[in-house]
């Protein structure tokens, strides 16, 4: 609707007015920013993320008191029955259309109950609107607009200060809108029963009882009293859109505090690269991962910037997590001075670190104590999957002292053979290491299974959201969403592995034929959604 320039106000609505000849509706000025922005995010139905394009705030003051606020922001693009209005053609719009403001948002603030304040205030501000637009922006407004959500208010106010319905849009009516813990919920609970796409979310919401429906938070219609699913553009549109880190860090901290971590546990380090998220030239999204070795559980993810590579954030990943006592393994891209450093300075924690060409010297130091000569100090024969496995380890203190690596404690070489049930057709493989585990905090055999753990985080995680979840092939890679989806699927991983599912596909399966939720699984995103 826009507004008419004809007054509105009747001789009984000016009456009525008279106790508002105090009011006064101005900008704010720029130490009122926060306070508008915050009180504006909490009680508007819509919330509060930005004013899109050039923009004015504006607070309405009674008797030295805020009673309102209202923002102002770009025209919509588009909008046929406005368009339609002012006849213009396709060239004169997208010249002229920074003369159209649109209000935004407009809130009269909870404890104020005043009769005709509304359409009084609108009245002000669109006095002054064009004048304070041409002192900002160098140029006037001509036209204002607005769109009103009629399933919630009839837009009393704006006819009655003189604005002009113009007519239903198209997409105004289609849309529903539902909360982010309620997409989230449900985007969750249709990953664990198998769904690998926006799509597949979409069917599986669809497909929900009431029942379900309700326990996943999702919108009731005041006319039907039905429960309401999220279509697929919906969920689309908010996991595109949505902080990632955020989601990240919240259910990363849960599954941690879930997982009961003692001082006896392990960290896998590694990154995997989601190789449908490439667009174009651009490169894909690369996420590095902190995986419990023995509970199998995420419980830290980062973002590499395609600037740079993992070793940078590595560092910034576990800033957060309480790991004190525990021990940090990873493959020979983070052996790095810096990162033992932090891990035993600022973490209190220890390392095991792979080594390799990346810290030559340390490598050749290694090697110079032969130690594949002596016999191993600890062995393990595994047979499994179609082969037989032996693995053996030497440790050795004999370099404490001497080798430029810091809080090293020993040196470690692990060799690795594998054959068929037969015995026949060998692989040989073996690899150096160093740690800041003593002796005396570390046994062979300690090690040995230290260094096993680090392949879990491949095993149990990235393998299973490649095989599994079909994850390489998946073709989502706009914004947040590649993102989030990997973090959704190392929630249902972790979550399945911490109810002891020791079959992925087998558990997916059955939360697919029956899709009984686990409860805790939904209680965690209150935690996600302090913030809807």
């Amino acid at each position: 609707m826009v507004p008419d320039s004809k007054d509105s106000f009747n001789n009984k609505e000016y009456i009525e007015a008279k106790s508002l000849k105090s009011l006064l509706v101005r900008p704010i000025v720029a130490h009122e920013r926060n306070e508008w922005d915050s009180l504006m995010a909490r009680h508007h139905y819509l919330g509060l993320r930005s004013i899109v394009g050039e923009a004015m705030r504006y607070v309405a003051i009674l008797d030295g008191r805020w009673v309102a606020i209202i923002g102002w922001g770009a025209a919509a693009f588009k909008s046929r029955h406005r368009d339609a209005w002012i006849g213009w053609k396709p060239q004169l719009q997208w010249q002229r259309l920074k003369f159209i403001s649109n209000n935004v948002r407009f809130l009269i603030l909870p404890d104020v109950h005043i009769p005709n304040l509304a359409s009084k205030i609108l009245s002000l501000n669109l006095k002054r609107l064009s004048r304070d637009w041409k002192e900002v922006y160098g140029h006037p407004i001509v036209l204002a607009e607005t769109f009103v959500d009629t399933t919630r208010f009839t837009g009393t106010c704006y006819k009655a200060s003189g604005w002009i319905p113009l007519g239903q849009p198209r997409g105004f009516r289609r849309g529903i809108r539902h909360r982010k813990i309620s997409i989230l919920a449900v985007s969750i609970c249709a990953i664990l029963s198998g769904a690998k796409s926006f799509a597949a979310i979409g069917e599986w919401a669809g497909r929900c009882t009431q029942n379900m429906l309700k326990r996943l938070w999702c919108r009731r219609d005041t006319e039907t009293k039905l429960y309401a699913p999220p279509s697929e553009p919906t969920v689309r549109r908010l996991l595109q859109q949505i902080d990632a880190q955020a989601v990240d860090k919240a259910i990363n901290q849960w599954l941690f505090t879930q997982a009961h971590c003692s001082e006896a546990d392990a960290v896998a380090m590694d990154g995997k690269t989601l190789k449908g998220s490439r667009v174009r030239d651009s490169k894909p999204v690369h996420l590095l991962s902190a995986f419990l070795q023995q509970q199998k559980v995420v419980i830290a993810q980062q973002a590499v910037d395609v600037k740079s590579n993992e070793i940078t954030a590595a560092a910034p990943m576990l800033e957060d997590v309480n790991i004190e006592g525990m021990v940090v393994t990873s493959d020979a891209l983070h052996t790095q001075k810096e990162f033992a450093k932090f891990i035993v300075e600022k973490k209190h924690a220890d390392y095991f670190f792979t080594v390799k060409d990346n810290q030559s010297t340390l490598k050749n130091d290694g090697e110079s104590l032969h130690l594949e000569a002596l016999p191993p100090q600890h062995e393990t024969v595994d047979k499994r999957h179609g082969r037989i496995e032996t693995r053996r380890i030497w440790c050795s203190t004999k370099l404490n002292g001497y080798i430029n690596f810091p809080y090293h404690g020993q040196v470690t070489l692990i060799e690795r053979i594998t054959t068929d049930l037969k015995g026949q057709k060998p692989r040989h493989e073996i690899a150096f290491g160093v740690t800041s585990l003593t002796p005396e905090k570390a046994s062979p055999e300690k090690l040995l299974q230290l260094n096993r753990g680090q392949w879990s985080i491949e095993n149990k995680l990235h393998y299973v959201r490649d095989v599994t979840f079909d994850e390489d092939r998946c073709r989502i890679h706009t914004k947040s969403a590649p993102r989030l989806m990997a973090t959704l699927r190392n929630f249902a991983i972790s979550l399945l592995n911490l109810t002891k599912h020791s079959n992925i596909a087998k558990a997916l399966r059955l939360y697919a034929a029956k899709p009984h939720f686990d409860s805790s699984s939904i209680r965690t995103l209150k935690k996600i959604g302090a913030s809807d």
